[in-house]
């Protein structure tokens, strides 16, 4: 038997369709942009396991949300697709079985937790209302105010002595370690391309 378990998102992906389709799953795939890191296509794939056409009762299982980290929920969700045929025999009509190979295919195959624009999905899932009182948020004004420090506009060389280590530090006194962690997080809400 074939490790559950791979090096990139080219080959966990092929080993979850396979297994998928092998165990009775219809398979559905949505393109997303961007390239992986060996210049593959990327997608979020989808497992369905259904008794009928109409919909009670949902179970739902995704992995990769932080991408790199898909690599240990994806190899489970290929051994768990064995399973999946047997436990779609115990289901009721209306009940359906969804597993999400990766929610951050970008994120896995770059091996990095961040999407293709930049966006911890597990961090910046928020309901509108959410979003409306953080862009209000005192800690996003600083963030504004402090944009060229925290986002240089260009890399800052190890060597060069620009200021960066002074501004930074003045930073951290005067709006402390929590403060600037809460700018820092809240600010990247208005500023996609920030930290």
């Amino acid at each position: 038997m074939t490790s559950s378990f791979s090096e990139t998102f080219e080959q966990s992906r092929t080993k979850f369709r396979t297994a998928a389709a092998e165990n009775g799953a219809m398979m559905f795939s949505e393109s997303i942009t961007g390239s992986g890191a060996h210049g593959e296509a990327l997608s979020i794939d989808f497992a369905v396991w259904r008794k009928s056409d109409e919909t009670k009762r949902a179970f739902v299982m995704t992995s990769g949300v932080h991408g790199v980290e898909g690599f240990a929920g994806c190899a489970i969700f290929i051994d768990l697709c064995s399973f999946a045929k047997e436990y779609f025999l115990k289901l009721k009509e209306g009940d359906v079985l969804v597993i999400i190979h990766s929610v951050n295919p970008y994120g896995m195959s770059w091996y990095r937790r961040f999407s293709e624009n930049n966006v911890d999905l597990n961090r910046n899932c928020m309901l509108p209302a959410e979003l409306a009182e953080m862009l209000v948020n005192p800690t996003t004004e600083i963030y504004t105010k402090h944009y060229e420090v925290l986002n240089p506009p260009v890399p800052v060389p190890e060597m060069q002595f620009d200021f960066f280590l002074f501004q930074s530090l003045g930073l951290l006194l005067r709006y402390g370690f929590e403060g600037m962690k809460q700018a820092t997080v809240s600010g990247q809400y208005l500023y996609p391309e920030g930290l």
